[in-house]
């Protein structure tokens, strides 16, 4: 954050962004102090809703962060749409950092997860003086432990976005790591400080939320006994996010044993000493309206609601007959969708439609949908076989999501990389996963098709804002 900027109070956000009716009964144009709002539960609770609120808005993961921006660096669309000649996504499309678009874009996406995450210090400041508001030590701790996970999930999306790629070794400079409310600007780490920093807050999140979490280990044992204040912790960053997370932060950074130690909580392991925890299923049918985005799968999501999402994406995926919608609309060949798709045979094949002209295909993954997937099952099976030593139980794992995706097992472990890259593009289009799989491994071809070649010292070295480099101490 920058030096003599104080980021403002959360519930700004909380009261303009979400659409909970069970707010604290105070005007928007209040000054509310800190020290007054964290003085009841339902201060802690309004802020976490507040940072979920931020996180969904478009300069986020709302759609830079998911189904534009990213996927757009990942190549995944035809780059002769209107869409880079014309439109948004130009000079990302290409990897122009010094364009005025995409400074303004990058320093849009960096702020917002930087007020996040001053808004999660602020709970964090007040939230171990004021345990006694808490109605019981289990809402205490699990809400302490998800306000740990959003400041580590935030902090580790600016370094795989900012920072060098791992592979190129853990001592480039990355990202400053904000873990107290203040004015000071932080310094620039290293990206292996950095990411011990978000490894420290994870696993203290981990421990704080194990015990209480609904959505943890112990979720038969809780049982109906659950406060009011911990329902309905699906879409939330509750413990098993927290895992998932450790699973892809581990995995990013090359920490393979730790990255399956963690994978296969959820997962379950090949050896069929561990299964898949009970709150989660694997789908057993293709994506239709009913299940478009295979909820039983999903670990941690954004929701939306499905009028907004559906006005947000309408530009660049719902093709119409006006210059607006053609020159914005992010599309593909049907060579690029039958290569993702292998002709179409998949369960995921919903997620793709024909444009309004018939000529080219389009994400239709959100289409009637109001949720943002962030973290899902199938991610952990994947990481699970990337990071497996042995060449069977990666098969294992890999084989297990295919076949919940309609797919063939794979009996060549030769082709484990391939066809984990593979399961990648199908699976996480729209979601701006596959520009970050392609940076941990330091891919030089990328795209829908495996046709674009890239500069890897231009694309994945992705400069900090000016504003930042500025008032930062930064190198």
């Amino acid at each position: 954050m920058k030096k003599g900027k104080l980021l403002y109070i959360l519930i700004f956000f909380a009261v303009t962004f979400s659409s909970c009716e069970e707010w604290l009964d105070v005007s928007p144009k209040a000054d509310v102090k800190a020290d007054v709002f964290y003085t009841y539960e339902s201060g802690y609770r309004d802020a976490l809703i507040g940072v979920y609120s931020l996180m969904s808005t478009t300069k986020s993961y709302g759609r830079e962060l998911s189904y534009t921006f990213l996927d757009v660096l990942a190549q995944y669309y035809d780059e002769t749409d209107g869409v880079y000649g014309y439109g948004n996504f130009k000079f990302a499309a290409n990897y122009e950092w010094s364009s005025s678009k995409e400074e303004t874009r990058l320093l849009n996406i960096w702020s917002t997860a930087y007020q996040s995450i001053a808004n999660v210090n602020l709970a964090l400041r007040y939230i171990d003086d004021n345990k006694s508001v808490f109605s019981n030590d289990a809402v205490y701790k699990v809400y302490k432990g998800e306000f740990l996970a959003l400041r580590a999930y935030l902090h580790f999306d600016m370094l795989r976005l900012f920072a060098p790629s791992p592979a190129n070794g853990l001592t480039a400079k990355s990202i400053p790591y904000t873990d107290e409310y203040t004015s000071e600007a932080k310094p620039q780490l290293s990206i292996s400080d950095a990411i011990d920093k978000i490894v420290k807050d994870l696993n203290e999140a981990k421990v704080l939320m194990e015990e209480y979490d609904p959505y943890g280990p112990n979720s038969e044992s809780i049982g109906d006994d659950v406060p009011e204040a911990l329902k309905k912790r699906n879409f939330r960053l509750n413990y098993y996010g927290v895992v998932a997370l450790l699973a892809r932060v581990h995995s990013y950074v090359g920490n393979k044993q730790l990255a399956i130690a963690n994978a296969t909580i959820l997962t379950g392991k090949a050896d069929g000493s561990i299964s898949i925890p009970d709150v989660f299923e694997l789908t057993v049918n293709p994506a239709d309206k009913s299940d478009q985005l295979f909820r039983k799968e999903l670990i941690f999501s954004l929701d939306k609601g499905v009028k907004v999402l559906e006005e947000e994406t309408k530009p660049y995926f719902f093709n119409e007959e006006d210059d607006y919608y053609r020159q914005n609309v992010l599309s593909l060949t049907t060579e690029r969708k039958n290569t993702i798709y292998e002709g179409g045979a998949s369960f995921r094949n919903a997620w793709i439609s024909a444009t309004a002209d018939g000529a080219k295909y389009s994400l239709s993954k959100y289409k009637d949908q109001g949720v943002l997937p962030l973290l899902k099952l199938s991610e952990m099976f994947l990481i699970a076989a990337e990071s497996s030593e042995v060449p069977a139980d990666a098969l294992w794992y890999l084989n297990k999501i295919r076949a919940h995706r309609g797919l063939t097992g794979i009996t060549e472990a030769s082709k484990l990389q391939e066809e984990i890259y593979k399961e990648y593009r199908r699976e996480f289009i729209g979601e701006g996963q596959l520009f970050y799989f392609y940076k941990k491994n330091l891919y030089s071809t990328l795209g829908s098709a495996d046709d674009v070649e890239i500069d890897v010292n231009k694309a994945y070295t992705i400069p900090l804002p000016k504003s930042e480099l500025e008032f930062g101490n930064f190198n």
